[in-house]
């Protein structure tokens, strides 16, 4: 079911890549981060110390009592504080009107457009997997493999859950501001997919796809919400997360 889904998606964007920059992103959708960020303000600040006596001057006891108060502060982090952040990590600064995007598989920085990419952060920087498929669904796939090209038909929707993980780490970097983040963001991810119609054809030959000469069809339609928390620190300190993360996928109809 919904490894056809995944196999139809991934030929579909193979294929399209061919044909797209290394800078651009072919299937590109939303990403919302909806955080909030909790960091200890003070603990165990000692507040007052009151000194009493009681008893007579021969046999006088002397009592103190001291108060001691602990507090934490909370924030939101969205697009705009990670947009800051990665900003901060790379030393770098985005133009107006960037934003968060993901493929399904990465998260990157683009422009405006939503496809130029603006930056790719490498997996040693941030990292993200994803285990535990749990799914239901149905789907259908028509491959003709002929000696001058190859067609691949498929459709069907398919929804879950899954365990998502991730991690961000850029103690490597020398950052704008000197501080260091450290952080892993864990959660149960439900997904949905619905794809509709495929058609590619071109040469093949042992295995391989090449000589693109059309493609038509839909492709499919994903989302998937992440409810997660997360511990480490954020710009040297200590901090802990919760939160949502909402990613959509949706591409128009090709040619």
């Amino acid at each position: 079911m919904k490894k056809f889904i995944f196999a139809a998606m991934f030929l579909a964007s193979a294929l399209l890549a061919q044909n797209a920059s290394a800078d651009t992103l072919t299937f590109a959708g939303s990403l919302t981060l909806n955080w909030t960020v909790y960091t200890q303000e003070f603990s165990n600040k000692l507040e007052s110390t009151k000194t009493n006596y009681n008893g007579k001057t021969t046999n006088l006891s002397t009592n103190v009592v001291r108060t001691y108060t602990s507090a934490y502060k909370s924030s939101p982090f969205n697009n705009a504080s990670f947009l800051d952040l990665l900003s901060n990590s790379f030393r770098t600064t985005f133009p107006p009107g960037s934003k968060l995007a993901t493929d399904g598989s990465g998260v990157y920085v683009v422009d405006r457009t939503g496809t130029n990419i603006i930056l790719a952060a490498p997996t040693n920087i941030l990292n993200i997997t994803v285990s535990g498929y749990i799914a239901s669904g149905a789907s259908s796939t028509v491959s003709n493999f002929y000696p001058t090209g190859i067609s691949l038909k498929s459709n069907g929707s398919s929804s879950g859950f899954a365990f998502f993980s991730a991690t961000y780490n850029d103690s490597l970097l020398q950052t704008s501001d000197g501080t260091t983040t450290q952080f892993t963001f864990t959660g149960l991810a439900s997904f949905g997919e619905k794809s509709t119609t495929m058609v590619f054809s071109g040469g093949y030959f042992n295995g391989i796809t090449d000589n693109l000469v059309a493609i038509s069809g839909t492709q499919s339609q994903n989302f998937s919400i992440l409810n997660g928390a997360g511990t480490g620190t954020l710009r040297g300190r200590p901090a802990t997360f919760k939160g949502s993360i909402v990613a959509g996928i949706t591409s128009e109809p090709f040619p």
